[in-house]
């Protein structure tokens, strides 16, 4: 009997331990480690919560709309009217996440607040979330006409306007349509032509002469030279790399400084070499936005950047500078802007916090500031004098080069303009990919001017 009592006592002690330990348990899993269950993918919850937010819309400088969530309470989709967009606007997706516009902005398209009063009254009420509606700088109509226009070629476009910065249109192909994006994925996440990437922001590029409008205006900033400079055998070809540059046209051999821009001469550059150290050219780069990240709520890719160590190379910029086309873009509008840098904008509004209760689409817009201030890279007597000295086709101030991308000779082609050319409003930047013709660049950024100035001049 009595070892009958000793084991129920180390029964029911096993008992009281298992409930301890159960007990324990659920004290660790509901409180501790409550908001990693919350937090996990696979979360149902997480998902059913999701289904239920009315994401804020996405529109263009015309209100036109880019994004839009569509469906029953409960079964919300996301819908893109304009998938030529994608580059910008970007996607998201339950499965796949978000990118572009619907990642950078993504708290604010969600509706999502710090007040605490306003969380407890959703989780009280089981509010739907309501997002906040973001306007971009983009226009969808000269979108598509880019996006038409650069076709099946691989590149990027964009187009800023001068007085406020603002971009227009940003292409890049090979792109996707966000509408098929979680049927697709697979292919385009493998697909080598990486059709997911954004070129205009992403990619990156040895820009070669597409740099000398930068290189020989910080040159002559410093005073150390002159555009009235006189050049012997300008016209000759320089060896680089295996490859042979030469110059766009006949220019005379003996030619002005000016006079390398208006033909996209290579030697005469090298003249640049008795003026300029390591470091003052690394300055240059610095001072025209070259190797830092333009400040928009997208992914952009900014290399390392390294003090030129082979200055030959540097200067016919084929080292180790890299850019992608926003970055270049960005330097061009200083020129274009009197020798002043501004950020990009690609967002110009969001509609004011409505607590997430209610639809923002007759809210009040605030305007999106979060943007560095201007700065004088170069005196405005230097940026005009660049300018002047560039070629001129009708109304359009243009520099266009083909610059060596690998080995094999191979070259991409960059196309860089101002419109109109007597009081530029306008930059462009166009990249082609893969090509040894830049009048491909070139065709592209003159039949999208000719139709952005066309459409303007009929309004």
């Amino acid at each position: 009997m009595k070892a009958q009592r000793q084991r129920l006592r180390r029964l029911n002690l096993a008992i009281l331990l298992a409930f301890a330990g159960i007990g324990l348990s659920l004290v660790y899993w509901s409180t501790i480690r409550a908001q990693d269950i919350l937090s996990r993918p696979d979360n149902p919850r997480l998902v059913e919560a999701e289904l239920r937010i009315q994401r804020g819309r996405i529109l263009d400088s015309l209100d036109r709309t880019l994004a839009e969530t569509t469906g029953a309470p409960g079964l919300l989709e996301r819908h893109y009217p304009y998938a030529a967009a994608a580059p910008a606007v970007g996607y998201y997706s339950l499965r796949h996440g978000t990118a572009g516009i619907e990642e950078g902005l993504d708290a604010d398209l969600r509706g999502e607040t710090e007040d605490w009063h306003i969380q407890l009254q959703r989780s009280l009420l089981h509010t739907p979330q309501v997002g906040r509606d973001v306007r971009l700088t983009l226009d969808a109509a000269w979108q598509q006409t880019a996006h038409a226009l650069l076709g099946e070629q691989r590149g990027a476009v964009l187009l800023f306007t001068l007085s406020d910065s603002a971009i227009r249109v940003m292409v890049s192909h090979p792109t996707y349509d966000p509408n098929q994006l979680d049927s697709e994925f697979e292919s385009l996440a493998a697909d080598e032509n990486a059709p997911l990437l954004n070129r205009a922001t992403q990619g990156q590029y040895q820009p070669g002469l597409a740099l000398q409008p930068f290189i020989l205006a910080g040159a002559a900033a410093t005073g150390r030279l002159s555009l009235d400079n006189i050049v012997s055998d300008g016209a000759a070809a320089v060896e680089i790399l295996g490859n042979v540059l030469t110059c766009v046209g006949e220019p005379a051999e003996t030619m002005r400084l000016a006079d390398a821009l208006r033909y996209a001469c290579p030697a005469p550059m090298l003249t640049v070499l008795n003026v300029l150290q390591a470091a003052d050219l690394q300055q240059i780069f610095i001072d025209f936005g070259l190797t830092s990240a333009p400040e928009l709520p997208l992914v952009v890719e900014t290399p390392l950047s390294n003090p030129p160590v082979d200055m030959r190379l540097s200067i016919l910029g084929q080292e180790n500078l890299t850019v992608t086309p926003l970055q270049v873009g960005v330097a061009w509008m200083a020129l274009g802007n009197q020798g002043i840098l501004n950020q990009p904008r690609l967002v110009a509004a969001i509609t004011a916090d409505t607590g997430g209760f209610r639809p923002a689409a007759n809210g009040v817009w605030q305007t999106y500031t979060k943007l560095s201030e201007s700065r004088q890279v170069v005196p405005q007597h230097i940026a005009a004098a660049i300018l002047a000295a560039l070629p001129r086709h009708e109304n359009i101030i243009e520099h266009a080069v083909l610059a060596l991308s690998g080995p094999g000779g191979s070259a991409n082609g960059w196309y860089l303009a101002l419109s109109p050319a007597n009081d530029p409003q306008m930059a462009l930047v166009v990249i082609i990919e893969e090509t040894q013709d830049v009048a491909q660049a070139q065709q592209v950024g003159r039949a999208l001017l000719d139709a952005v100035l066309s459409q303007d001049a009929a309004e």
